[in-house]
């Protein structure tokens, strides 16, 4: 769980500025090169190393193949944590009480709790169903 904070408040704190969030939704919506080249170095890159991380945390087999519920999961995780730049830089909103604001660094060590508890329930399910 560690590794997956450190990796993701780092990630947040080099991706989720003004620019790099601006740009990469900008060129989804236009010309798709540097978002295609942004999203095939997290496909070969990065995925594959948190999917291998997070099987060592559930105690699962690390050399099976990724399942596709297994990548959803692990991209609702990695998309909800670029969300925060969206809803920074893209809409402007915050959804959090002026008086009790949370930080980044908060709200990813929520999203990696709750995250690495779906992958031991999925984990479990696919057990029982082998």
């Amino acid at each position: 769980e560690t590794k997956f904070v450190e990796f993701y408040i780092d990630y947040a704190k080099t991706i989720l500025t003004y620019d790099f969030v601006r740009i990469l939704v900008f060129s989804g919506l236009s010309d798709k090169i540097f978002s295609d080249r942004f999203f095939k170095l997290l496909q070969t890159k990065i995925l594959p190393l948190l999917i291998f991380e997070t099987r060592k945390y559930c105690k699962v087999p690390v050399q099976q193949d990724t399942s596709e519920k297994e990548m959803e999961l692990l991209l609702g995780l990695h998309g909800g944590i670029f969300y925060l730049g969206v809803r920074r830089w893209i809409y402007g909103a915050s959804f959090q009480l002026e008086t009790n604001q949370m930080s980044d660094e908060e709200i990813i060590q929520d999203r990696i709790a709750s995250y690495l508890l779906s992958a031991q329930h999925l984990f479990k399910k696919e057990k029982k169903h082998e």
